[in-house]
């Protein structure tokens, strides 16, 4: 078994097929098209994006990506590794294949100038990283919903989606109460000059933004595990008025498309127009690691701390 990197520009198709296929086999849930691949991988601050490839001869048998971005922290340009869609098959899946993969990415993206690696890993990848590769836990992602159709989320309380409905209602108008402006500098943001250029045009590009005049938001419309969802991506500048009229607009823009609205990430406030799922009803736990490439880029108290950090869905789909 070998491992080898290469940039989403010297992938060939057939090669590309070849990780969608892996990819097909290891998330029977999901799939994903070569148009798809090049979509989510060359839309970077870079052009492109590394890939690790696991090889048993000429045949691929695994994957590992990063996707490099430039962010600010504390103002300053730092580059950093976006680690997604590890993925090996099943009768290659071992400790050393999967630790080989990963920890060579960690070495390339080191040697060429990457200042720290992060990601959202699932329940199976999460142990391997934190104990194995020794990435850091910065803390987990929270759910907050609006259940407009409480019935689409579990069919027998299907006859009390009227109530659910009377109850988004009263919770969208009382939202309107929502008036604290108060915008949180983040020590870690994306570089918007060009992050919401190319952001967008990942997988389907099927986001929909909406210009208000002192900010913006991006949402997206998707069944999620048979349910319409309004996933609330990203606000900016993020404030709780802010978020709230953004949550507002997406109800009466979008509420003969959606069961329920989800926002997905880390907030400073507590909203008024969704709901915090407590963390033992969360139906899915959003892992967020890091690791410091470059300890003279970056400190741990800083990289470390998800109160640092401006993130949510934009800075990846984890659906």
């Amino acid at each position: 078994m070998t491992v080898i990197y290469k940039k989403t520009t010297e992938l060939s198709d057939a090669e590309i097929q070849n990780i969608c296929d892996v990819f097909s086999e290891v998330f029977p849930e999901h799939s994903r098209s070569v148009a798809s691949f090049k979509n989510e991988f060359l839309n970077t601050d870079f052009g492109y994006s590394f890939h690790g490839l696991l090889m048993d001869g000429e045949k691929i048998v695994g994957s590992q990506s990063y996707i490099p971005f430039v962010y600010l922290i504390d103002g300053s340009e730092k580059e950093a590794g976006l680690s997604v869609d590890t993925m090996i098959m099943k009768e290659y899946r071992n400790f050393d294949n999967i630790y080989d993969l990963l920890s060579k990415g960690h070495k390339l993206l080191k040697e060429s100038g990457f200042s720290f690696v992060f990601g959202f890993p699932n329940d199976n990848a999460y142990p391997l990283l934190t104990k194995g590769l020794r990435e850091k836990d910065i803390g987990d992602l929270s759910t907050y919903i609006l259940p407009y159709k409480i019935g689409s989320i579990k069919e027998k309380l299907k006859s009390f989606n009227f109530i659910s409905k009377i109850f988004s209602a009263a919770v969208i108008k009382f939202s309107l109460f929502s008036g604290n402006t108060e915008t949180k500098e983040y020590r870690i943001q994306k570089n918007r000059t060009k992050f919401n250029d190319y952001r967008y045009k990942w997988f389907d590009g099927n986001y929909k933004k909406v210009n208000k005049k002192d900010f913006e938001f991006f949402y997206k419309i998707k069944k999620h595990q048979g349910v319409e969802t309004a996933f609330l991506i990203d606000v900016h500048p993020l404030n709780k008025k802010n978020f709230d009229e953004a949550v507002r607009d997406v109800y009466q823009l979008e509420k003969k498309n959606f069961d329920i609205i989800l926002y997905i990430g880390h907030l400073h406030f507590t909203p008024m127009s969704l709901i915090k799922i407590p963390k033992k009803n969360e139906p899915k736990t959003f892992h967020f690691t890091a690791k410091i490439l470059d300890s003279k880029s970056i400190t741990p108290e800083v990289l470390y701390d998800v109160n640092n950090w401006d993130v949510n869905l934009s800075n990846y789909d984890l659906l």
